[in-house]
């Protein structure tokens, strides 16, 4: 018998898996919001698992399996895992996540390392930011660009003299 390949077709070697508290509420808002494509369900009617399809990547969305800690966040909470979407327009593809029910954590704007990027939370508490690549920057480039951003954040963070 032939040993079957390391990963699924079209799967890369690390998939995103989102606990959820409703799968097939959480494909609508990944449909809705993102333009995911469901690739499979475990059950048409309930499902418990599926796998969408997001650009050129897969995620599992799932009930969770807490036998491996992978379990939904309580109402209100959020990951301390972000997925990176690369897009092809941060500002549309941001109004779009937000109309279907997303949380604007933060507006679109130019990031130092040559992508505009927005933040958004899903309804089930998973954060995303949205990237669209505007710019490509040398390390060094990235390098000159940053040292300002730390500067400005070490003045913020300092206590002011009383």
């Amino acid at each position: 018998m032939k040993k079957p390949a390391i990963r699924p077709r079209g799967y890369t070697t690390v998939t995103a898996s989102l606990a959820v508290t409703n799968v097939s509420e959480a494909l609508e808002f990944l449909k809705t919001a993102l333009n995911a494509e469901v690739q499979i369900t475990d059950n048409e009617e309930n499902p418990a698992f599926a796998s969408a399809k997001i650009g050129n990547a897969m995620v599992f969305v799932t009930n969770g399996w807490a036998a491996h800690g992978h379990v939904p966040h309580a109402q209100g909470q959020t990951s301390s895992v972000s997925l990176h979407l690369y897009v092809e327009d941060v500002v549309a593809s941001t109004e779009q996540a937000v109309a279907a029910g997303a949380t604007l954590v933060s507006e679109p704007q130019d990031m130092f390392w040559g992508e505009r990027t927005a933040a958004i939370t899903d309804p089930f508490g998973h954060c995303w930011t949205l990237a669209e690549r505007v710019e490509v920057l040398t390390a060094k480039e990235i390098a000159a660009r940053l040292a300002p951003v730390q500067e400005e954040e070490q003045l913020v963070d300092e206590p002011a003299e009383a």
